[in-house]
């Protein structure tokens, strides 16, 4: 459907020649080997497709051997410096086009890393365990303990991060909704232990507190999809009122209702489209 900051570490200074890998990157643990030709795919108006290919791209498989901690990559992101950082399913590395860095942990970190997101200097980490902290600073990664205004504390499985222009870091959970870091404190992103006037909840009604993902749009809105409830699929934060609100679609060639369709995945396009998988 359609719809930085200055390095703190010598290495961060480095300058990164490969960073267009990013798209690359993000089908390489689903590939292996080299493809004698590729499909490019353009659309036409008329909603037609047309499909070129394109010879000779390579693609090189990246995996435990060459450093990786896990084969299972569940997260990429590229940071404001230009490295590409992977989420496994035994922790977090770093690439920076030619080998892997795995951070000194600070402790066990063997969990999966569903989705990461850059905020202040700091990587923050989604995984199965709650809300972890890379600080490149001490090259350490350490758990967030989080505890909501009405006295619940994130405890499960966190599916999405992002971050919108005031800093707040919102972080989609399967089973508590969804919780939003506000930084009141410009110390706060420092502290392990984030004060509960800090820390805002949200549940969508009739999702189960089941959330795939959390988006914040060019115009700085915030949108939820679930996939587990019906008739709840996505929903957008309105600031006013401090509540999501079910999105209602239709069909825009004939007008008929399509509701609230469910969803894993939310994107939006360089028009401003959004595209919901």
């Amino acid at each position: 459907l359609a719809f930085g900051p200055k390095s703190p570490e010598i290495s961060y200074l480095c300058a990164m020649k490969q960073v267009h890998l990013l798209l690359a990157l993000l089908i390489l643990t689903w590939l292996s080997g080299s493809a004698a030709g590729s499909i490019a795919l353009a659309a036409e108006p008329g909603n037609h497709v047309t499909v070129n290919r394109i010879p000779n791209i390579r693609f090189r498989t990246l995996n435990v051997r060459e450093g990786l901690p896990s084969d299972g990559v569940r997260a990429l992101m590229q940071d404001s410096y230009g490295f590409v950082w992977m989420g496994t399913d035994n922790g977090i590395c770093r690439y920076d086009g030619r080998s892997f860095h795995i951070p000194e942990h600070g402790g066990d970190l063997s969990v999966g890393v569903l989705s990461m997101v850059q905020a202040d200097s700091a990587i923050w980490l989604g995984t199965d365990r709650g809300i972890f902290r890379y600080d490149p600073l001490t090259d350490s990664t350490v758990p967030v303990t989080l505890r909501s205004q009405n006295g619940i504390s994130l405890s499960a499985t966190v599916s999405s991060l992002c971050v919108d222009r005031e800093g707040t870091i919102w972080a989609a959970t399967y089973g508590q909704g969804i919780f939003a870091i506000v930084p009141r404190d410009p110390h706060l992103f420092a502290s392990t232990q984030i004060p509960a006037s800090h820390v805002a909840q949200y549940y969508i009604e009739g999702d189960g507190g089941n959330i795939a993902q959390v988006l914040v749009d060019s115009d700085n809105r915030v949108w939820a999809i679930s996939n587990w409830h019906q008739p709840v699929g996505i929903a957008l934060f309105n600031r006013q009122t401090q509540r999501f609100e079910t999105i209602n679609l239709q069909n825009e060639t004939d007008g008929r209702p399509l509701g609230s369709p469910s969803g894993l995945a939310i994107m939006q396009d360089r028009l401003g489209q959004m595209w919901i998988g």
